[in-house]
């Protein structure tokens, strides 16, 4: 395998190429494109050098070669600069885009005649205009970008495009793609003229299909009232006639195993996708009730022998149906993959066994298969194999170029299972004490890295047990068959809940889980505002409340084995989203009885103060949310600040750093502003903001609005027009970065309803706040570590979090109540001990930063930002120091926690 890199490594671009730290920026060098100045002719001529000369600063030739021969390799990279360069706004990103085009043709034609040359460029075009196209309607834009903002007018523009390249190209599954990206970014109305617009373009066949997909769009997505029975049944009736029409012409005897009459296997595995549909959209009983009565889904049940009547489960034996019936690839790998994300990991490896060059096209289910069953080094050779037949360097190409990124990202990950899983498990389990159960729920790769498997063990080694309620990668027998239970749940048959979304309910139990699945939505979508109407809002809550469930049951099936007297402690990475902040608001309910807490692990503070962010994290900070009561563990405690300010020799502590910057002649000029209002007898405010779709907070309110949104515009209302009082509405500036809101979809001033002659509210990069600092009479804030700056710099500040405090306890004013904080603002009169403060804030920046909060701690690398770093890896010689007695630092973390 080292054999390869090393070929890659010499011969191809990296990966890190198509990363969004300098995707295009590197690859064409355009550092001026992206100033004010910024011309799309500048950009178009510059591609027109890469498709013709070849040229890309920074990367070697043979990379080169690769890119410039490779049609969508370029178009997926133009498609994303503008992703990137226009910070997510569609329209304008398809303006760019369609301007760059038009001028790459008029900029290549220039360039033929100028050189008297007569390359063919339509295949090019055709392979660009369809990539662009594509690329921006599917994966991408479903991982990173809230879809929902692409105008639909755009939509059905692109969409003709792809109907006319897709069925020239006979690539239909490709349109079947596109259409449940486009389903999930539309509202029901939105869906169902773009498939009709497709549906004119199809046969009859497809358009029965289509016809399906339709009606199941188009029912009910709420609980059913006496008077949508008729309609219902108006659904049931034209999903059982479109099926049979999809049904007649079909051969179902090339299925020679399949006896029923009606439908075939193809349509059985159609039907089990929308049997799963059911799930997602949590239809009601009642809903449920009338689709058993259709004779589509009896016929299912009746003849197919495999999909669920209660419509929860979908199919129940996949081993079953792979005996049963003949498949080809598709429906072979579709098993294989299901086998393997059930969790019957024995059936899905006697079938890879079978024929392990066909299903080695399956590399991710693969990984997971053998991950799960430890034989980390039949995948590594599984791997070699690959590269060695299914790799032609010498014709290689972009898709090619994908997967090889593919292998070694799973290559690493293997390898990094392999560490980390193996250490574990060199400490078994210990089976004469149990002095208490510790409960881990980490889900994949991704979660493991920054899963402190050290922790465990050192808990194992002093007579504690383990149980993993995600239990994939461990396999561990800890005696509790809630091992794995999670996993087990997620798509089982789920309890009622109570869903009002106008009312902000999600309510199991008499507990509102609400706050945590709406932020974890949030932040996927990276955005405040969310409409419960579009569908892909609505599946991406359905899905997180289902991960809640399978999180809230997992645990009482563990409680429930576990003598009361017993202490559980559940260590969990966020307890803010999904399961993690279901389990932990039921731990902490009334509910529950018996020694019950949650632990939170999480990178240390280390990027504060500090002008260059690191990478990856060499610190840890780990504390008992339960006992502490506090938010998460990275910011120690208000009384853990106590006690460590007591056994301080001396508590004045140093200035904070401060960063000091090049002002422009526009920051400057707005400086001399602010001067002269000051001078002539004003007051300046600033509202400072934060990323604003993920506040890490169990509820939606502050101490006295109801909401951040609440918060800007009450306060804007409250200082409007009055001629004393400037106000400076200041977004966070991280906002534009990739590393803490990567890319928003929403910033601060999307929440600014009100407007005042009086308020500006600037960009998020305009001016930092260290050059604002003298300059203000008044900073409020929701919360945040930019009160240790304003407090050192003796700025009266506000805050009005009701978890502010809790986080960084140095004694900034919180309002008592409404009038209180009106009256501060109109008056600017605040009463606080600056100089107390300021002192505070520099003995809490040296606390957050002290070995009391974050430990020096390694293992793996974690990223310090919610930025996604790849590869995964292990520091070996932390893993080996532990093992020679080197496990004095973990020790004091489990002393100290537990």
């Amino acid at each position: 395998m080292n054999k390869y890199i090393q070929i890659i490594n010499k011969n191809i671009v990296s990966c890190e190429v198509l990363s969004a730290d300098f995707r295009f920026q590197r690859l064409l060098n355009l550092n001026e494109a992206k100033t004010s100045s910024f011309s799309i002719n500048y950009f178009a001529k510059s591609f027109i050098e890469i498709f013709c000369n070849n040229k890309l600063d920074g990367i070697n030739n043979r990379a080169s070669s690769i890119l410039t021969s490779s049609p969508r390799a370029k178009a997926a990279l133009l498609s994303q600069y503008f992703m990137d360069y226009h910070r997510n706004d569609f329209e304008q990103t398809l303006t760019s885009i369609n301007n760059a085009v038009d001028l790459i043709q008029i900029e290549f034609n220039n360039y033929l005649s100028k050189n008297k040359l007569s390359k063919n460029i339509n295949d090019i075009f055709t392979e660009l205009d369809f990539y662009l196209t594509l690329y921006l309607q599917c994966d991408v834009v479903n991982k990173d970008f809230a879809k929902d903002n692409i105008p639909l007018n755009s939509s059905r523009n692109l969409i003709k495009d792809i109907v006319s390249w897709d069925r020239k190209n006979k690539k239909l599954p490709i349109l079947l793609k596109l259409l449940r990206a486009n389903f999930e970014s539309h509202s029901f109305n939105d869906s169902i003229s773009l498939l009709k617009l497709v549906e004119s373009k199809y046969s009859c066949c497809f358009k029965s299909r289509l016809a399906i997909i339709k009606t199941a769009y188009n029912m009910p997505k709420r609980a059913l009232k006496l008077s949508d029975e008729n309609i219902f049944e108006d659904y049931r009736t034209e999903l059982t006639s479109n099926f049979h029409s999809l049904a007649e012409g079909r051969f179902i005897a090339d299925y020679n195993k399949i006896t029923c009459d009606t439908p075939d296997l193809i349509d059985l595995l159609a039907i089990y996708d929308f049997s799963k549909f059911t799930l997602n959209y949590d239809l009601s009983n009642k809903t449920k009730q009338l689709l058993e009565q259709s004779d589509l889904f009896n016929s299912a049940v009746e003849n197919g022998k495999y999909l669920n009547v209660a419509m929860d489960l979908g199919i129940k034996s996949f081993s079953d149906i792979y005996n049963k019936y003949s498949f080809d690839g598709s429906h072979a790998n579709l098993i294989f993959s299901e086998l393997v994300n059930s969790g019957d990991f024995d059936e899905a490896y006697k079938l890879f066994k079978e024929d392990e060059a066909f299903f080695r096209s399956n590399l991710v289910a693969v990984f997971k298969l053998l991950s799960s069953l430890k034989k980390y080094d039949e995948f590594e050779k599984l791997l070699v194999d690959v590269l060695n037949e299914d790799f032609n360097f010498s014709t290689f190409n972009a898709p090619l170029f994908t997967k090889l990124n593919t292998v070694f990202e799973l290559w690493h990950d293997a390898r990094f299972l392999k560490t980390s899983i193996s250490f574990y498990d060199s400490y078994p389990q210990t089976k004469d004490k149990e002095n208490g159960i510790i409960v881990t729920c980490a889900q994949g790769v991704k979660a493991l890295r920054h899963l402190p498997i050290p922790i465990l063990v050192e808990m194992k080694r002093r007579g504690w047990k383990v149980v993993h309620l995600c239990n994939n990668y461990f396999m561990e027998d800890s005696g509790y068959s809630s091992s794995g239970a999670y996993e087990r749940l997620l798509n089982n048959k789920q309890s009622d809940w109570n869903i009002i979304y106008e009312d902000e309910l999600a309510v199991k139990d008499n507990i509102n889980y609400w706050k945590g699945i709406h932020e974890h939505v949030s932040i996927g979508l990276r955005r405040y505002h969310l409409d419960y109407n579009t569908l892909r809002v609505k599946k991406d809550f359905l899905y997180r409340k289902r991960s809640a469930d399978a999180g809230v049951e997992s645990l009482k099936e563990l409680i429930s084995e576990v003598d009361p007297s017993t202490p559980i402690r559940v260590l969990m990475w966020d307890p803010h989203t999904t399961p993690g902040h279901a389990m932990r608001l039921y731990c902490e309910s009334q509910q529950l009885h018996g020694d019950v807490e949650v632990i939170n692990y999480k990178n240390g503070h280390e990027n504060l103060g500090s002008a260059k962010e690191q990478l990856y994290s060499q610190k840890l900070s780990i504390a008992n949310l339960t006992r502490d009561k506090i938010n998460f563990a990275r910011l120690g405690s208000p009384n853990g600040f106590e006690r460590w300010l007591e056994n301080q020799d001396d508590i004045v502590a140093n200035e904070l750093p401060i960063i000091h910057r090049d002002l422009t002649k526009e920051q400057t000029s707005y400086l001399d502003e602010l001067k002269s209002f000051r001078n002539s007898g004003g007051r300046v405010y600033c509202l400072l903001g934060k990323v604003i779709f993920d506040l890490c907070e169990p509820l939606k309110s502050g101490l006295v609005h109801e909401s951040m949104e609440d918060w800007v515009n009450h306060t804007i209302r409250t200082i409007a027009n009055d001629e004393k009082i400037k106000l400076i509405v200041k977004p966070h500036p991280q906002e534009l970065k990739n590393t803490i809101a990567l890319f928003g979809a929403e910033g601060l001033k999307d929440l600014v309803k009100e407007s005042s002659v009086n308020v500006d509210v600037i960009e998020p990069d305009f001016i930092g706040l260290d050059v604002l600092l003298p300059h203000l009479d008044l900073a409020i804030m929701w919360s945040g570590s930019s009160c240790l700056e304003l407090a050192q710099a003796k700025v009266p500040t506000i805050w009005v979090s009701r978890y502010a405090y809790g986080e960084m306890p140095i004694g900034i004013t919180e309002p008592t109540d409404l009038a209180d904080y009106e009256s501060i603002l109109k008056t600017g009169v605040l009463v606080s001990d600056l100089d107390r403060l300021k002192v505070r804030a520099q003995n809490f920046f040296k606390y957050i930063k002290s070995d009391d909060v974050a430990y020096p701690y390694r293992y793996t690398n974690r990223p310090l930002t919610n930025k996604n770093i790849w590869p995964v890896a292990c520091y070996q010689e932390d893993f080996d120091a532990y093992r020679k007695n080197g496990r004095a630092v973990i020790e004091n973390m489990c002393d100290d926690v537990f």
